[in-house]
């Protein structure tokens, strides 16, 4: 399948259409403040808000931390997507075509990843449907697991055999390398390949925008492990993957809370009977990355794993993933043994929807489960629990909640509420401004930003690049971009000019200062920074004569000269402000 060619005006076209206050607030909830729009940031934690979106610039900036960009960078961040696929998103929205041709470099590779992906996953649904797959198709109807559900989540089989995915894609000319880099051939140490999947059932893996990623497979059989996923690709990566979010995440945004639980069947019969607001975290222990995708849908977490002793512990190990990553857990008391899968097909979704309702705040759990543990008529047993809810409390960043809480277990504990509050001085805040000296580099981005707001001090700083030969390939196309638009008198969007730009966290910086930047100083900045580089070029100057000096000491005539150049440098540096502090340059 043949990728997408990006021309800028096709990305002008994009960006054109999509109104970031319309795209933004899709996604998080954000309210108008004078000329901009705030709201909670969906890339960190935080309690109030500080994520600001311009509806004139047409870009967003959070002061808590430093996230800055464009539409297309934020949907690129807030969906764990790559350009193109952001690009692809808007496009679609908008109903804008994109040019096709060939992709190239990683693109290339991750496109091919994609289309082999697709073909294993029609592979698996055939075969879950043909004569082999009767056992498969068994289990699943004795787990309660119907035929709707099965299409939504692309359920498929692999019979058994070595060889059979490798046998159907040599025959559409799919090369083994390939198969084995999305993770679905084993080498050996000869040096064969055979099919990691064989006689399992398959759990497919989809991106934020249902893409297929990845696969896991469970035995029909006594096989070792029950579930195995595919090796980790550069499509896949197990901590960042949840199981069921693409189908769930619209109703975990709509509902304001998700449901988590370990397995796929868990989620699975859930979402059967309606709780559509969940994930699994499939296999593996809750990751902060895992942590940090649901936090873009919701705040709200209700842990719901089994009532053995290793779900306790990963319900443990949960609330602090979840905590320290700006979630409030709840957890879901299940009875001992069960789990959601059992519960929902023997008691019915009255008795889930019950627990559900039932379920406790972390701080709740964490004192009854302590309280279960430890003696409280012990001295020292008692003094653990003091300890390990002081510091349970002290994840509870709303003070007026921690202050209910320090309240209620005081008195549960009957200690005083200042042994509750973590002892030692509080860290100041030593947090300064510190002025950065940024590079030559740093410094000609922002100046050509500035220059796309006052477009008028374009002969000048054109001219300033090319006496002080300081262009760069990306300072080229920014310069050409500000040169089209003012002989074809169009608007020029700062938002075009960033996305230029190719290093990302150069992006991210320029965002950032074109977001802070108020209007009435532009114009002044843009002097500074020209004055600036200025004088940076004059310093690089002066110590290539003091070299020049030093070489032809024996030149009296010639040091003259040299000594003449820099005077003259030294007085045009006086005039800029400068001195011969060492710039730092890139």
């Amino acid at each position: 399948m043949a990728r997408y060619y990006l021309s800028q005006e096709k990305i002008e076209e994009i960006r054109e259409a999509a109104d970031i206050i319309d795209i933004i607030s899709e996604y998080i909830p954000i309210k108008k403040r004078g000329k901009n729009f705030t709201g909670l940031c969906p890339f960190h934690s935080e309690k109030k808000p500080s994520f600001t979106v311009s509806p004139i610039k047409q870009l967003y900036h959070c002061f808590g931390c430093g996230a800055s960009g464009n539409i297309i960078t934020f949907v690129m961040n807030y969906e764990s997507l790559s350009f193109i696929e952001a690009i692809e998103i808007l496009a679609k929205k908008f109903g804008i075509k994109l040019d096709r041709k060939s992709a190239q470099g990683k693109d290339k590779i991750r496109q091919e990843l994609l289309d082999v992906n697709d073909f294993a996953f029609e592979f698996f649904k055939k075969s879950l449907m043909q004569e082999s797959g009767k056992m498969a198709i068994t289990y699943l109807i004795k787990r309660g697991i119907d035929p709707a559900t099965r299409g939504d989540f692309g359920i498929g089989y692999v019979p058994g055999g070595w060889d059979n995915l490798l046998k159907a894609a040599q025959k559409e000319g799919i090369s083994k390398t390939i198969l084995h880099s999305a993770g679905l051939l084993v080498k050996n140490e000869k040096g064969s390949f055979y099919d990691r999947f064989r006689n399992r059932i398959i759990f497919p893996f989809y991106n934020s925008i249902g893409k297929k990623i990845g696969f896991a497979g469970r035995t029909l059989e006594d096989e070792v492990p029950k579930y195995l996923n595919i090796s980790e690709t550069p499509l896949y990566k197990k901590r960042y993957t949840l199981y069921g979010l693409y189908q769930g995440k619209e109703e975990i945004r709509k509902t304001d809370k998700c449901l988590v639980v370990e397995g796929y069947m868990d989620l699975l019969t859930l979402y059967q009977a309606g709780f559509k607001n969940a994930v699994a975290i499939s296999g593996t222990s809750l990751t902060d990355e895992q942590a940090k995708f649901i936090r873009k849908y919701t705040r709200n977490i209700y842990i719901s794993f089994d009532a053995d002793r290793s779900g306790k512990d990963a319900t443990l190990r949960g609330i602090s993933i979840f905590i320290k990553n700006g979630l409030v857990p709840f957890i879901i008391t299940l009875i001992k043994g069960k789990d959601p899968d059992e519960i929902i097909r023997k008691e019915g979704r009255e008795e889930f929807q019950r627990l559900i309702a039932n379920a406790e705040h972390f701080v709740d759990f964490k004192m009854r489960f302590l309280l279960s543990k430890y003696d409280l008529k012990k001295t020292v047993e008692k003094t653990k629990v003091v300890k390990e809810i002081r510091r349970t409390l002290t994840q509870v960043k709303d003070l007026t909640e921690r202050q209910m809480w320090l309240n209620k277990i005081s008195k549960k504990l009957s200690v005083d509420e200042s042994v509750l509050i973590s002892g030692g001085k509080s860290a100041k805040n030593k947090e300064q401004f510190m002025p950065s000296i940024l590079s030559l580099k740093e410094m000609c981005c922002d100046l050509i930003t500035l220059l796309a707001m006052r477009p008028e001090k374009y002969e000048e700083v054109v001219g300033l690049f090319e006496n002080d030969n300081l262009f760069d390939e990306t300072t080229k196309s920014m310069m050409t971009y500000i040169e089209k638009k003012k002989k074809e008198q169009e608007k020029i969007d700062v938002a075009d000019i960033i996305d230029l730009i190719e290093s990302a966290e150069e992006r991210k910086r320029v965002s950032a200062t074109s977001f802070n930047i108020n209007e009435e100083n532009v114009l002044k900045m843009l002097n500074q920074y020209i004055r600036r580089i200025k004088s940076v070029k004059l310093k690089e100057r002066w110590d290539a004569v003091k070299e020049e000096i030093q070489r032809k000491e024996g030149d009296s005539d010639a040091v003259r000269v040299l000594l003449q150049e820099q005077k003259r440098i030294a007085y045009t540096l006086k005039t800029l402000g400068g001195n011969f502090v060492k710039e730092k340059r890139v």
